[in-house]
């Protein structure tokens, strides 16, 4: 019987330690999406690809790439503006989500740079309003919270490129308890999420 208490008691410490330590998550999209999890002062999720450990055909290699684009392939369903209002309007969601926890998250770095731009200068003008429209709504929460290492959030129509691009970073910590909490109240609106724009694969 003492045995089984002490295990019990080691295994209840782990746990704790577990749920009590922090997490660090940062994501960014540059052209691509990088993305990690840290733990523990550990990578335990990446984006990073081991070359050593993956050796494939450059066509399979580009196959992947393109696969793993994924504002890429939200762009090819939607357009620009409609791939960016459905990851405003997920991000929107998620945040008000956050807001009851948002004291237990210490954000490192919330930066988003959106250039709108088209052939046309009127249907330029016409989606950038639109993006304005998507984005301030996300924008002004993001300034609603006070501490923040680094932020920066512009949105600009660019009437000298003939394509839109989109930038942006985010980096957030919190003691695995909490992003355990969040993760699971988001989960059923990043299915729907995911279903509507079907991204399943």
């Amino acid at each position: 019987m003492t045995v089984f208490i002490i295990i019990l008691a080691i295994i209840l410490l782990v746990i704790s330690v577990i749920l009590l330590s922090k997490v660090k998550v940062f994501l960014a999209f540059h052209g691509e999406l990088e993305y990690f999890v840290s733990f523990l002062g550990f990578k335990v999720f990446s984006s990073e690809k081991n070359e050593k450990s993956t050796q494939k055909t450059d066509e399979k290699k580009a196959e992947k790439k393109d696969k793993d684009n994924f504002f890429k392939r939200l762009q090819k369903k939607r357009g620009f503006t409609g791939a960016v209002k459905e990851l405003a309007d997920f991000a929107l969601k998620a945040l008000k989500k956050l807001m009851r926890l948002l004291k237990h998250f210490s954000f490192k770095k919330i930066f988003l740079d959106i250039k709108v731009a088209t052939e046309s200068a009127a249907d330029t003008a016409i989606e950038y309003g639109d993006v304005c429209s998507a984005v301030y709504p996300l924008a002004s929460v993001f300034n609603s919270i006070a501490d923040v290492k680094f932020r920066k959030i512009d949105i600009s129509a660019d009437f000298n490129l003939v394509s839109s691009e989109i930038e942006f970073e985010f980096e957030v910590g919190a003691r695995f308890f909490y992003l355990l909490i969040f993760v699971f109240s988001i989960f059923k609106e990043y299915r729907n999420f995911i279903s509507r724009n079907d991204l399943n694969e």
